[in-house]
Parts: structure tokens; sequence; C-alpha cells
């Protein structure tokens, strides 16, 4: 398999860190099926046209119903955050009533307008729109997820011990591992790996990580698949088809110069 990535904290192991965070704040399955968590948000328009988004996964009272569209009051407790957004969990409040001079044109929102973040909610609080309701399948895929990676500790992050890794299945179809490095093992994203396969990362899958064996030279030509695309490297918007090494391939040892 070939390194992707090297996660440094603990979000970066995430494939929905707003969830991670619901359930780390005690948020429940039976919560999520009685439709108490809404992904909800707003905008911030900056004076040079950029957006930038703030998300909230915010528990409802039981109860409480609210609808798509609505705009409510809900605090934000703890946030993690990337380049384009920020990533709340948050408690229902009470409804806000919003007038249109509160929404601008965004063609990138699902009813082409979008709602503008207030700065008077008050302290800890924000005004957002409810999007949609979490499934409890994205509970039961977060819940997998974590169980992965309570197999790793901070100190395996701190010394770069784990790494992320994929091969191709098959034309369009790939996996991907988390992978623990042995302590005599160094790796680098975009080198080649062998490695002993553990649970990879899928809904629900669970188990113990990858383990590699060992870095290995890179595969020859032929043991490299289309990952998009078709197969004959056709161009796809204007770029080579990317392409990803074969589960199978053959490993070769690493150059020792």
């Amino acid at each position: 398999m070939s390194v992707t990535h090297i996660p440094g904290t603990r979000q970066q192991l995430q494939h929905n860190p707003a969830l991670s965070l619901a359930l780390k704040r005690g948020v429940t399955r039976t919560d999520i099926a009685s439709k108490r968590l809404m992904i909800s948000g707003c905008y911030e328009q900056g004076k040079d046209g950029s957006i930038y988004k703030r998300q909230v996964l915010s528990l409802l009272p039981s109860g409480v119903a609210i609808k798509q569209g609505d705009v409510f009051k809900t605090t934000i407790e703890e946030a993690v955050a990337d380049r384009w957004q920020s990533l709340y969990f948050g408690r229902y409040v009470q409804l806000h009533h919003a007038i249109d001079a509160d929404f601008f044109p965004y063609k990138y929102a699902a009813s082409n307008v979008a709602y503008r973040c207030s700065k008077n909610a008050g302290e800890n609080e924000l005004f957002v729109q409810a999007y949609f309701e979490v499934e409890t399948r994205l509970y039961d895929d977060a819940k997998a997820e974590e169980a992965r990676n309570d197999q790793i500790t901070d100190d395996d992050l701190k010394q770069r011990r784990i790494v992320i890794g994929d091969c191709a299945t098959g034309i369009e179809s790939w996996v991907v591992w988390k992978v623990r490095l042995p302590l005599d093992l160094d790796a680098s994203v975009g080198d080649y790996i062998e490695a002993i396969a553990g649970a990879y990362e899928a809904p629900r899958s669970t188990g113990s990580l990858s383990l590699a064996i060992r870095k290995v030279a890179r595969p020859s030509d032929t043991d490299f698949i289309a990952s998009t695309g078709r197969g004959d490297f056709m161009s796809t918007q204007g770029n080579p088809t990317p392409y990803k090494v074969s589960c199978r391939a053959q490993a070769y040892p690493y150059p020792s110069h």
C-alpha cells in the first residue's frame, strides 16, 4: 500500500469529527433514533467574497421538534476546525425568528440562499438554520471508527507511529487502512509499505489495526490501477487519471542506498 497521510492529532483520525464530538459529549443511539440530533449551521461572508461555514450538531431536548429550514439558537460547547469550516457540538436553546435580511444568495446552498451567522446570539451561542437530522447509520459508523481509534494512543501520534495507507482492489475500487509502524520503521507520505492487513476504514469495520512489516520499493507500473475514470490513461477534467497501487502488488525490497 502507499502512505497517503500521517495523522498528528486525534481529529485527523476521524472521518466525521463533529459526530465524534457528539459521542464524546454523551449523545446516544436512542437520541439519534428519536430525531434529537440536528445538523445545522450558518455562513460568514467575507468582504472579499470568501465564504466560511459554521456547522453545528445540535442536540434537541426531548419533546422538541423542529423542521428543515427553521432558525434556532444553540449553544456551542466544543469545536474543531479546518480551512473552510468550524464544526461544533451544541444544545438547542430556542427557536428564532429570522428575516429576509438574515440571508444572502449562495449558489452552493440547497435553497440557493445561506443563513448569515449573527453576532447577537450571546456568549458561546449561535443562531443557526436546521439542515437535516442525523441518521442512526452515521452513529453506528462513528462508534465502529471510535473502536478502531481507541487502539491508538496520543504517544503513537506524537511519535508518528500511525500512518494512513491505501491500495486498489480493482478499477475505481480501493480501501484505506490505519497502519501501525514498528519502532524500528519510519515512513513518509509517498512511501510504499508491506503490511499485515487489519480492519480497514469502512463503515462498521472492527478489528485490529494493520501492522507494517517493512518499507518496499515503488511497485512496477503494471501494479497500478485506475482509481477514477477509465483505465486507459484518459484525462479527467484536464488532469491525468489518478492511479493507486494494487493491494496485490509484488513487494520488492527497499533500496539500501
